[in-house]
């Protein structure tokens, strides 16, 4: 289970790069979860800092990250340093975000830029010697330390017992109080010989003034004190009541930073387009009936499961619970009642074992017509491809022995030109069909067969073949015709060809 969870992380935040020549390119990307996943492109150019033509007069060749031009790297995105031998350019939020507005949005439990903190743990973990951390993950400073990694330092009491303002280590009290923490009762009134002046009714100063009517100049600092309620350098702008977590006041209200919401920037932002079909709670959209995704946007029992289920909640995604006697996704298909009776009771065309439905049945658990091969998920469980190797490193597990592709040789594939072939196999009336022979047509030898697969999204297939040509598919299973599909194959990509549908054959 471990396994699988790093494996969806591994996905879901791969990074792929290629350097295009200036002109027009097309770009294709595949989908093969079968429900929308967001994707995000980042171009960047290159301006013409790059030699025409690589020289060698750089040490260690650039290390391969870049290119050399009067004897200094200038390297590929991704990489910096003198060599260019650093890689700079980390995997998105790390696997534990999604990055959207230019930052990263942290999953529930994890935090920082780059989302590679827990919540529990303190960007700084030593809060710079003048504080410590608690078990939110906060800096809690030492007297006489401010900021969020207690680097500043600050007034022995920061609030200056309440009766001033902190600045540069030092209180600067309001009228009526005086001291080095401004906790010092100070008369209101002051005699000057025998007159006695009230600071209340002395005349408002031009100085005064210049704190926009809401304090006074201090005479010995040249700032603004400012009253209760207002603050900033010429007490222009309102306080706000409540702390601003992760924002900034403005006038008197939170304006909170991207991501967070609530009147003190407290809570997490979802997903745009969360509250279409369901509620966010602290950062999660909780989706209503029916609805899955991360933004809720995906419909988990279509057209209402046409009748022949229930929608359910299973696992956290709302799901079709089919009546005995239909299947699918969206409960549209008919059950083959019985898998050992000779009659075609759903009225396919398909008898007991041809049905590929009936392969779960004991009664057809050995038959020729269900085989199948292993998931190449299960396969990368067992050994999981570098992320950093070219594309034959990161595909070439599927050709191997006992894995998803039967009877390969691997001397036969071209690591420059080969490719995949991804699609899916289904009968007329739409059913997934389980033990499709795919075979590539002219090299049936060399490249070996695979099987149609059963499990999860059934009837899905994957071929590796030699691109950068055409190429012939032949699909075979009885009791269906023959068939032949003939696909352009570009080199190094994984293309998907979609659904193919294979026809009865004549009775």
């Amino acid at each position: 289970m471990r396994a699988s969870n790093y494996l969806l992380q591994l996905f879901r935040t791969a990074i792929l790069t290629h350097y295009l020549l200036s002109g027009r390119w097309h770009i294709g990307l595949l989908n093969d979860i079968l429900q929308p996943f967001p994707i995000r492109l980042v171009a960047a150019v290159i301006a013409d800092q790059v030699a025409d033509e690589r020289t060698n007069d750089c040490r260690y060749d650039c290390t391969g990250h870049g290119q050399c031009k009067d004897g200094k790297c200038y390297c590929f995105p991704g990489y910096s340093g003198t060599y260019c031998e650093e890689n700079s350019c980390p995997v998105l939020c790390s696997g534990n975000g999604i990055f959207s507005g230019g930052q990263c949005i942290c999953h529930e439990g994890y935090k920082g830029r780059d989302c590679d903190l827990l919540t529990h743990w303190c960007e700084v973990p030593n809060c710079n010697g003048h504080g410590q951390c608690n078990q939110f993950g906060d800096c809690e400073c030492d007297i006489g330390w401010k900021g969020t990694f207690c680097d500043k330092k600050d007034c022995k009491d920061s609030q200056c017992s309440g009766h001033g303002v902190c600045h540069n280590e030092k209180c600067y009290c309001e009228d009526g109080y005086r001291g080095e923490q401004c906790d010092e009762i100070y008369p209101a009134e002051s005699c000057i010989g025998k007159e006695l002046l009230l600071r209340d009714s002395e005349p408002e100063s031009d100085a005064d003034s210049a704190c926009a009517n809401r304090g006074r100049v201090d005479s010995e600092s040249g700032l603004c004190i400012c009253i209760p309620g207002y603050h900033g350098s010429k007490c222009e702008l309102e306080r706000c009541e409540v702390e601003c977590m992760n924002g900034k006041c403005g006038n008197g209200i939170c304006v909170c930073d991207e991501g967070w919401t609530g009147m003190d920037c407290t809570e997490r932002k979802c997903l745009p387009g969360c509250e279409q079909h369901g509620h966010c709670n602290n950062g999660t959209c909780m989706c209503g009936k029916g609805w899955n995704g991360e933004n809720c946007y995906i419909a988990g029992c279509i057209n209402d499961c046409n009748g022949h289920g229930v929608c359910r909640l299973f696992s956290g995604q709302w799901k079709c619970a089919c009546h005995t006697s239909y299947f699918g996704e969206n409960c549209s298909l008919p059950v083959e009642s019985s898998c050992s009776d000779g009659v075609d009771n759903d009225n396919d065309g398909l008898i007991d074992c041809e049905d590929s439905e009936c392969c779960v049945d004991s009664s057809c658990s050995s038959s020729q017509m269900c085989v199948t091969v292993i998931q190449p998920r299960d396969v990368l469980l067992k050994v999981i491809p570098s992320v950093n190797g070219n594309f034959y490193q990161q595909i070439k597990f599927l050709i191997q022995r006992d894995s998803v592709q039967r009877y390969a040789d691997e001397r036969y594939f071209n690591e420059s030109f080969v490719s995949v072939i991804r699609g899916r196999v289904l009968t007329e009336d739409g059913s997934p069909l389980t033990g499709v022979r795919i075979a590539e047509a002219r090299h049936p030898t060399l490249t070996g067969f695979t099987l149609s697969r059963s499990e999860d999204n059934g009837g899905a297939f994957d071929l590796v073949v030699n691109g950068g040509k055409t190429i012939t598919l032949q699909f075979m299973r009885k009791p269906f015709e023959k068939l032949e599909k003939s696909f352009y194959i570009p080199w190094n990509e994984i293309v998907y060809v979609g659904d193919i549908t294979m026809r009865l054959g004549p009775t």
